[in-house]
């Protein structure tokens, strides 16, 4: 079994404050209950779900989990 891949989007919603720019997001997850991770930057959204939301098939060599 492989791990999910991590989509990002780039939302860039119309609000003063840029810390919601990006979504990320587990594939396969593609519903209005999916769980998600935001922030500035697509490392930033990623690492957000990461701790947030782990999965345990889900490895990131950035975060050593």
């Amino acid at each position: 079994m492989t791990s999910p891949k991590i989509i990002v989007t780039d939302v860039f919603p119309p609000i003063p404050i840029r810390q919601f720019d990006f979504q990320a997001h587990y594939e396969g997850e593609e519903d209005e209950l999916m769980a998600t991770g935001h922030g500035a930057t697509a490392e930033a959204a990623v690492v957000d779900l990461i701790e947030n939301h782990p999965r345990p098939d889900v490895f990131c060599p950035e975060l050593g989990r």
